[in-house]
């Protein structure tokens, strides 16, 4: 999903600037919910033991730095 309207794209259809930046932030609230329950579910992959990482093709570590990023980086 690309979560980003050029202000050109955005115009074409007639919208208005208030229309625009509503779209822009809930698309930026969607990526941050998305990213958010990715990294929930790395943590409960992480809570199943090495086994499991390595089968997701994982290690620790990078997991580790993953499940701990804010929601807002990518």
């Amino acid at each position: 999903m690309n979560a980003t309207l050029t202000h050109t794209e955005a115009m074409s259809d007639g919208a208005r600037p208030v229309a625009y930046l509503a779209r822009q932030i809930g698309a930026r609230l969607a990526l941050w919910r998305q990213r958010n329950r990715e990294r929930n579910e790395l943590a409960a992959l992480a809570a199943l033991g090495e086994p499991a990482i390595r089968d997701a093709g994982f290690d620790r570590g990078s997991l580790s730095y993953e499940i701990n990023k804010p929601f807002w980086r990518a």
